[in-house]
Formats: C-alpha cells, structure tokens, sequence
C-alpha cells in the first residue's frame, strides 16, 4: 500500500508545471525593451542637433517638392433646377467627367461650348444633390451642387456659365419648357385683350359721366360702376405682370451661388509635404542615431 502511494505521489509530481522559467523570460523580455527605449532616448537626446536638422533640411525639401505639382482648386456652385429629374443631371455630369478623365478635351469643349484649351484647366466635375423644394404638384425645384477640380480660377466664371447651357439641353426639358412659354403667352394674350376691352369701356363710361351733369347718360349706382372698372383693370394689370414676370422664371436651371475663386489651391499643400518631411528627416535620423545605439 505504502508503495502505491509513493508512485501517486512520484506521478503528481512529474505532472507540475515549472512556471519559473518562463516568467524568468518574460521578466527579461519587459526589461529589454524598456531598456532598448531608454537607449533610444538617450541616443536621440545626444545627438538632438542633427536629428533637429535632419528633420529641418527633409522639411525644406518637402516644402520645395510641394512646387512640382500643378495647384489644384476644389469649388463648387450652386443651381436651382425646375421640373428636371435629378437622375438627368446626375447621368450628364457623370458622362461629361468621364471624358474629362480621358483627356478628351476636344469632345469636352463641344459639349460645354468652351475652349478646349480651357477644359484642359478641368480637372473632375462632379453633381451633389440637396433637398428638395416642393412648391406645388406642377412646379417642383430641387437645389443641386456642382462640385470642380480646376488647375486654373481663370476658367470658372467661363465654366458656371456653360453649365446652365449644358444641364439645360435636355430634349424632354426643353420640350415642356416650350409648352410652358406657350401657356403664359396665351394667357399674357388674354389678360391684353381683356385690358384693351376695359380700356373702351372706361371711355363710354367717362362720357357717360360728363353727360350725366345734364341729366344724360349713366350715373353712380347704375350697374356699369367706374371704380369697379378700375378696380378689375388693376387686377389685370397685376396678373399680367405675373405671367410676364414667369416668362423669366422658366429656365429649367438657374445659378444660384457661383464658383468661388480661391487663391490657396487645396493641393498641394505646403504645410503638409513640409510635415511630411519633417517626419522622414525624424525616421531617417532614428535609424542612424537611436535605433543604431540599441543594436550595439
């Protein structure tokens, strides 16, 4: 029995676990690299002037790199659409941006009706659309943006112009803008008619009055009243300045808020190839100071 007991025991004892060495090992891991940090610091600190202008001389020719490149300019306007599905303008302006990115600025400038020594300036054009305005259930007026990259602000005022041109030239569009144009010329045409009509009115009217002073004619009260001629005459007048004023406001796109000209391109950014730079000196100085001095 006593036997049996002490080969449990042998066997529980080959079964434990040594942990020692593996925390020994860990313990010495946390310690290197700590030390390894501190060794970089140190390095670092010692030989604080080169890193400094390391990092300084990498941020000048990060900042003189930034020159190379051709200034980009991101704006965008504003536009009011009328009756226009926003999926047309979004399909033109998608097609239109395509051929920019092939560099077919021949084709661009037939489309835009513009230079094509200009379009070369353009970058990207893309459509951003915003809330809908519903008025009523047969005006609707939707605002939408058009969003730019150009090389050159010279080009812009150009350019917001010929958009109006281009997301106007919609055959749907133009149709309905032509039936509309009829409608208020037909009623401008009526609302003339019926002025012209009141016009002889009100002279049959007047004398009509002067006659009345000699016991003749028609008098206030009597169903032909004169400021009741007037009055409807007034109405007339207002809505016929109405429809002429709509006659205006039929274009099916409108702008709203041009292209802004900014003088600070959005790239590139001289402060940010100066960091950048400046990063690079930082890295290339550690490699040769700090993480030198942890290796030996």
């Amino acid at each position: 029995m006593d036997s049996i007991n002490q080969q449990n025991e042998t066997s529980n004892s080959n079964e434990e676990i040594d942990f020692g060495p593996i925390y020994r090992l860990i313990s010495r891991s946390i310690k290197s690299f700590f030390d390894g940090i501190k060794n970089y610091i140190v390095a670092m600190y010692k030989h604080k002037l080169k890193v400094i202008l390391y990092c300084l001389v990498f941020a000048v020719i990060g900042y003189l790199i930034s020159y190379s490149f051709k200034p980009v300019f991101k704006t965008e306007a504003t536009y009011l659409a009328r009756n226009v599905l926003s999926s047309l303008h979004h399909d033109k302006v998608y097609n239109i941006n395509q051929l920019i990115e092939e560099e077919n600025y021949n084709e661009v400038g037939q489309i835009l009706n513009i230079n094509p020594s200009s379009v070369e300036y353009l970058r990207q054009i893309k459509y951003k659309i915003e809330a809908k305005e519903y008025y009523d259930t047969s005006d609707t007026r939707q605002h939408f943006k058009v969003l730019v990259e150009v090389t050159d602000n010279s080009i812009l005022d150009s350019l917001e112009t010929a958009l109006i041109g281009f997301l106007s030239d919609i055959d749907y569009v133009r149709k309905n803008r032509e039936l509309y144009e009829n409608k208020l010329n037909k009623l401008s045409q009526k609302v003339e008619d019926q002025i012209e009509e009141l016009n002889e009115l009100k002279g049959v009217v007047s004398e009509s009055i002067l006659k009345s002073g000699k016991g003749e004619g028609l008098v206030y009260g009597e169903p032909l009243d004169p400021v009741g001629i007037y009055e409807q005459e007034l109405y007339l007048y207002k809505r016929l300045l109405n429809y002429e004023f709509g006659k205006k406001l039929i274009a099916p796109v409108e702008l709203v808020l041009g292209f802004n000209h900014y003088k600070n391109p959005s790239f590139p950014n001289k402060i940010g190839f100066a960091i950048i730079g400046c990063l690079i000196g930082f890295v290339i100085s550690s490699l040769l100071f700090g993480f030198k001095r942890i290796k030996d």
